[in-house]
């Protein structure tokens, strides 16, 4: 369990930079990734150098290490959303990331609703500078009057999804658009003539 677990984190560490990092010159985001896993490393190695009957030191360093990536993987997190009022058939939800490293970031955002009503584009790319937030655009579309729960979540450049998902409330209040109103009436009348 020791072994999966500090294999765990120092592979979210890797993914990390392989798969979200993307600013700065390869000199100093080399150096501050190494930085990173030397630090992880230290604990690996202090978690087995124990004689055995100090086992709460070494679970310390396991969930120190599991704590590090863990915080470097969640240094990139999805603002909270507010609910969202849709009053036409199509409407456009902001989601926000926010970067607190030293490097700016790329990953996707990917979107999906548990109704089937209300749809949303599933997934887009943004770009996020050191230390800052960036906002980025998805598409609703609603068949219907009816409400949704969209489900956020951020994924690495391969796809695999990290950090907490964020939901958002959408409620779609459908007013009948000028050209099906116009269809409405056109029937109703050929139906009463």
């Amino acid at each position: 369990a020791t072994i999966t677990t500090l294999t765990a984190s120092r592979s979210a560490i890797v993914r990390f930079r392989d798969g979200i990092m993307t600013g700065g010159s390869d000199e100093a985001r080399q150096a501050w990734i190494d930085r990173i896993l030397t630090a992880q490393s230290t604990m690996a190695l202090h978690a087995f150098s124990s004689d055995g009957s100090d086992t709460a030191s070494s679970a310390a360093m396991v969930s120190a290490s599991q704590q590090l990536s863990n915080n470097l993987l969640n240094s990139i997190s999805l603002a909270p959303s507010e609910t969202i009022t849709m009053v036409s058939e199509t409407a456009t939800m902001p989601v926000t990331v926010s970067n607190g490293t030293p490097f700016s970031v790329k990953v996707n955002i990917s979107s999906i609703t548990d109704s089937s009503e209300i749809a949303t584009s599933r997934r887009t790319s943004i770009t996020v500078p050191a230390h800052s937030e960036a906002q980025a655009t998805f598409r609703l579309r609603a068949a219907t009057s009816s409400s949704a729960t969209a489900t956020i979540t951020l994924e690495d450049r391969s796809g695999i999804a990290f950090g907490q998902p964020q939901q958002t409330a959408i409620s779609c209040i459908l007013k009948i658009s000028d050209m099906t109103g116009f269809i409405i009436i056109g029937a109703a009348v050929a139906l009463g003539l």
